[in-house]
Protein backbone atom coordinates (compact mmCIF):
# COMPACT_ATOMS: atom_id res chain seq x y z
CA UNK A 1 0.00 0.00 0.00
CA UNK A 2 1.36 3.52 -1.09
CA UNK A 3 1.86 5.88 1.26
CA UNK A 4 -0.40 8.30 0.09
CA UNK A 5 -3.22 5.97 -0.17
CA UNK A 6 -5.86 6.87 2.25
CA UNK A 7 -7.38 3.94 4.08
CA UNK A 8 -10.23 2.61 5.81
CA UNK A 9 -9.22 0.33 9.13
CA UNK A 10 -11.57 -1.70 10.86
CA UNK A 11 -11.00 -1.93 14.86
CA UNK A 12 -9.51 -5.05 14.14
CA UNK A 13 -7.07 -3.56 12.71
CA UNK A 14 -7.59 -4.66 9.50
CA UNK A 15 -6.60 -2.46 6.24
CA UNK A 16 -8.48 -1.47 3.32
CA UNK A 17 -6.58 1.11 0.78
CA UNK A 18 -9.28 3.34 -1.12
CA UNK A 19 -9.21 6.65 -2.43
CA UNK A 20 -11.52 8.93 -0.04
CA UNK A 21 -11.77 12.40 0.45
CA UNK A 22 -10.70 11.57 4.35
CA UNK A 23 -7.52 9.80 5.82
CA UNK A 24 -9.35 6.78 7.49
CA UNK A 25 -12.76 5.55 8.33
CA UNK A 26 -13.41 3.25 11.01
CA UNK A 27 -15.97 0.94 11.96
CA UNK A 28 -16.85 -1.99 14.30
CA UNK A 29 -15.95 -6.02 13.11
CA UNK A 30 -16.02 -7.71 16.12
CA UNK A 31 -17.82 -10.73 14.84
CA UNK A 32 -17.45 -12.90 11.91
CA UNK A 33 -20.73 -11.97 9.72
CA UNK A 34 -19.58 -8.34 10.06
CA UNK A 35 -15.57 -8.89 9.12
CA UNK A 36 -17.17 -10.71 6.27
CA UNK A 37 -19.51 -8.20 4.76
CA UNK A 38 -16.72 -5.17 5.16
CA UNK A 39 -14.66 -7.43 3.33
CA UNK A 40 -17.22 -7.82 0.52
CA UNK A 41 -17.97 -4.10 0.35
CA UNK A 42 -14.37 -2.55 1.24
CA UNK A 43 -12.28 -5.06 -0.46
CA UNK A 44 -13.79 -7.36 -3.04
CA UNK A 45 -15.92 -3.86 -3.83
CA UNK A 46 -18.89 -6.72 -4.82
CA UNK A 47 -21.07 -3.37 -5.66
CA UNK A 48 -18.55 -2.46 -8.22
CA UNK A 49 -18.43 1.44 -7.52
CA UNK A 50 -15.61 3.81 -7.44
CA UNK A 51 -14.85 7.45 -6.79
CA UNK A 52 -16.31 8.60 -10.10
CA UNK A 53 -20.06 6.96 -9.36
CA UNK A 54 -19.71 8.64 -5.93
CA UNK A 55 -18.17 11.68 -6.03
CA UNK A 56 -21.39 14.20 -7.64
CA UNK A 57 -24.03 11.49 -6.27
CA UNK A 58 -26.91 13.68 -4.57
CA UNK A 59 -28.72 10.73 -2.83
CA UNK A 60 -27.71 7.01 -2.18
CA UNK A 61 -30.46 5.23 -0.58
CA UNK A 62 -28.92 1.70 1.12
CA UNK A 63 -31.80 -0.73 1.10
CA UNK A 64 -30.51 -3.36 4.01
CA UNK A 65 -28.11 -1.20 5.14
CA UNK A 66 -27.30 -3.86 8.17
CA UNK A 67 -24.04 -2.11 10.11
CA UNK A 68 -23.20 0.83 7.72
CA UNK A 69 -20.62 -0.74 5.55
CA UNK A 70 -21.68 0.44 2.26
CA UNK A 71 -22.95 3.47 4.00
CA UNK A 72 -19.26 4.23 4.79
CA UNK A 73 -17.56 3.15 1.64
CA UNK A 74 -20.11 5.45 -0.28
CA UNK A 75 -19.25 8.51 2.27
CA UNK A 76 -15.45 7.61 1.71
CA UNK A 77 -15.90 7.49 -2.17
CA UNK A 78 -17.85 11.16 -1.91
CA UNK A 79 -21.48 10.54 -1.65
CA UNK A 80 -23.05 14.09 -0.39
CA UNK A 81 -26.57 12.21 1.29
CA UNK A 82 -27.15 8.72 2.27
CA UNK A 83 -30.29 7.11 3.22
CA UNK A 84 -29.40 4.15 5.01
CA UNK A 85 -32.60 1.70 6.01
CA UNK A 86 -32.36 -0.83 7.83
CA UNK A 87 -35.32 -3.22 9.57
CA UNK A 88 -33.07 -5.06 13.10
CA UNK A 89 -32.80 -2.81 15.69
CA UNK A 90 -29.79 -4.60 16.70
CA UNK A 91 -28.21 -3.68 13.61
CA UNK A 92 -29.42 -0.52 13.86
CA UNK A 93 -27.59 0.08 17.20
CA UNK A 94 -25.14 -0.81 15.34
CA UNK A 95 -24.90 1.27 12.79
CA UNK A 96 -25.57 3.99 14.75
CA UNK A 97 -22.30 3.45 16.48
CA UNK A 98 -20.96 3.34 13.25
CA UNK A 99 -21.69 6.71 12.41
CA UNK A 100 -20.83 7.68 15.43
CA UNK A 101 -17.42 6.82 15.50
CA UNK A 102 -17.35 8.22 11.87
CA UNK A 103 -18.61 11.93 13.00
CA UNK A 104 -15.49 13.66 12.45
CA UNK A 105 -14.94 12.06 8.72
CA UNK A 106 -18.51 12.40 7.69
CA UNK A 107 -18.77 16.21 8.99
CA UNK A 108 -15.26 16.72 7.00
CA UNK A 109 -16.99 15.21 3.82
CA UNK A 110 -20.14 17.25 4.29
CA UNK A 111 -21.99 14.12 4.26
CA UNK A 112 -24.85 14.03 5.51
CA UNK A 113 -26.31 10.33 6.46
CA UNK A 114 -30.20 9.77 7.57
CA UNK A 115 -31.38 6.33 9.17
CA UNK A 116 -34.64 4.74 8.57
CA UNK A 117 -35.91 1.59 10.31
CA UNK A 118 -37.82 -0.53 8.42
CA UNK A 119 -38.44 -3.36 5.99
CA UNK A 120 -38.96 -3.05 2.85
CA UNK A 121 -41.06 -5.19 0.62
CA UNK A 122 -44.71 -5.88 -0.66
CA UNK A 123 -46.93 -3.06 1.75
CA UNK A 124 -49.88 -5.27 1.83
CA UNK A 125 -48.17 -8.28 3.89
CA UNK A 126 -47.74 -7.88 7.44
CA UNK A 127 -45.14 -10.15 9.26
CA UNK A 128 -41.75 -10.43 11.35
CA UNK A 129 -37.89 -10.24 11.24
CA UNK A 130 -36.42 -13.40 11.44
CA UNK A 131 -32.25 -14.47 12.21
CA UNK A 132 -30.01 -12.10 13.20
CA UNK A 133 -27.27 -10.03 11.58
CA UNK A 134 -26.57 -10.78 7.88
CA UNK A 135 -29.08 -13.40 7.84
CA UNK A 136 -32.32 -11.41 9.49
CA UNK A 137 -35.17 -11.05 6.67
CA UNK A 138 -38.83 -10.28 6.64
CA UNK A 139 -41.01 -13.35 6.96
CA UNK A 140 -44.53 -12.80 5.87
CA UNK A 141 -46.97 -13.63 9.23
CA UNK A 142 -50.56 -12.40 9.54
CA UNK A 143 -49.57 -12.10 12.86
CA UNK A 144 -46.87 -9.84 12.47
CA UNK A 145 -46.42 -6.63 13.52
CA UNK A 146 -44.33 -5.13 10.74
CA UNK A 147 -45.22 -3.88 7.77
CA UNK A 148 -43.16 -3.35 5.05
CA UNK A 149 -42.07 0.32 3.29
CA UNK A 150 -42.35 0.49 -0.31
CA UNK A 151 -39.51 1.79 -2.63
CA UNK A 152 -42.15 4.38 -3.67
CA UNK A 153 -42.54 5.87 -0.42
CA UNK A 154 -38.44 5.76 0.24
CA UNK A 155 -38.05 7.76 -3.30
CA UNK A 156 -41.26 9.89 -3.03
CA UNK A 157 -39.49 11.25 0.37
CA UNK A 158 -35.92 10.89 -0.53
CA UNK A 159 -35.46 10.80 -4.44
CA UNK A 160 -34.34 11.41 -7.30
CA UNK A 161 -31.59 8.92 -6.23
CA UNK A 162 -28.84 8.42 -7.98
CA UNK A 163 -27.84 4.95 -6.58
CA UNK A 164 -29.79 2.66 -5.15
CA UNK A 165 -28.53 -0.40 -2.97
CA UNK A 166 -31.03 -3.29 -2.34
CA UNK A 167 -29.88 -6.49 -0.62
CA UNK A 168 -32.74 -7.56 1.62
CA UNK A 169 -32.41 -11.26 1.64
CA UNK A 170 -34.89 -12.08 -0.31
CA UNK A 171 -37.61 -9.62 0.13
CA UNK A 172 -36.28 -7.66 -3.33
CA UNK A 173 -38.87 -9.96 -5.51
CA UNK A 174 -41.83 -8.62 -3.55
CA UNK A 175 -39.93 -4.86 -3.43
CA UNK A 176 -39.33 -4.49 -7.14
CA UNK A 177 -42.86 -6.22 -7.51
CA UNK A 178 -44.34 -3.55 -5.58
CA UNK A 179 -42.27 -0.15 -7.07
CA UNK A 180 -43.95 1.60 -9.81
CA UNK A 181 -42.94 2.99 -13.20
CA UNK A 182 -42.34 6.59 -11.88
CA UNK A 183 -39.72 5.03 -8.99
CA UNK A 184 -37.72 3.62 -11.10
CA UNK A 185 -37.90 6.53 -13.29
CA UNK A 186 -36.62 8.14 -10.72
CA UNK A 187 -33.85 6.33 -9.37
CA UNK A 188 -30.26 6.27 -12.05
CA UNK A 189 -28.71 3.63 -10.97
CA UNK A 190 -29.62 -0.11 -9.19
CA UNK A 191 -27.24 -2.21 -7.50
CA UNK A 192 -28.48 -5.28 -5.61
CA UNK A 193 -27.89 -8.48 -3.78
CA UNK A 194 -30.13 -11.46 -5.16
CA UNK A 195 -31.18 -14.30 -3.31
CA UNK A 196 -32.85 -17.81 -4.10
CA UNK A 197 -36.36 -16.71 -5.26
CA UNK A 198 -39.13 -18.43 -2.91
CA UNK A 199 -41.22 -19.22 -6.09
CA UNK A 200 -39.97 -20.61 -9.27
CA UNK A 201 -40.19 -17.55 -12.19
CA UNK A 202 -39.89 -14.67 -9.47
CA UNK A 203 -36.15 -13.99 -11.05
CA UNK A 204 -37.28 -13.91 -14.29
CA UNK A 205 -40.10 -11.49 -13.82
CA UNK A 206 -37.85 -9.30 -11.91
CA UNK A 207 -35.44 -8.62 -14.12
CA UNK A 208 -38.20 -8.41 -16.94
CA UNK A 209 -39.58 -5.68 -15.10
CA UNK A 210 -36.05 -3.99 -14.25
CA UNK A 211 -35.06 -4.43 -18.12
CA UNK A 212 -37.32 -2.06 -19.18
CA UNK A 213 -35.78 0.97 -17.21
CA UNK A 214 -31.89 -0.36 -17.26
CA UNK A 215 -28.99 -1.93 -18.72
CA UNK A 216 -28.43 -5.14 -16.72
CA UNK A 217 -25.89 -7.25 -15.94
CA UNK A 218 -26.11 -10.67 -13.98
CA UNK A 219 -23.46 -12.06 -12.17
CA UNK A 220 -24.66 -15.59 -10.71
CA UNK A 221 -27.53 -18.25 -10.87
CA UNK A 222 -31.30 -17.38 -10.21
CA UNK A 223 -31.09 -20.47 -7.94
CA UNK A 224 -28.21 -20.03 -5.89
CA UNK A 225 -28.14 -15.84 -5.83
CA UNK A 226 -25.34 -13.32 -7.35
CA UNK A 227 -25.29 -10.02 -7.95
CA UNK A 228 -27.61 -7.26 -10.32
CA UNK A 229 -26.36 -4.35 -11.67
CA UNK A 230 -28.55 -1.52 -13.30
CA UNK A 231 -27.35 1.42 -15.09
CA UNK A 232 -29.43 3.93 -17.52
CA UNK A 233 -26.44 6.06 -17.26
Amino acid sequence: MKDSTKKYVTRSGREFGVEAPVTTWSMLDDSPDVALVVGEVWDQNVYLFDETDLRYARTVVDVGAHVGSFTLRAAALGARRIVAVEPVAANVERLRANLDLNAYALSNGNVDVEVVEAAVGNPELSGRMVGASTGARFEPDLDGTIMPTTLDDLVGRFGPVDILKLDVEGAEYDAVAAASDETFWSVRRIVMETHTPPESGLFGGMVERLADFYSLRIIGQPRHGGMLYGDRS
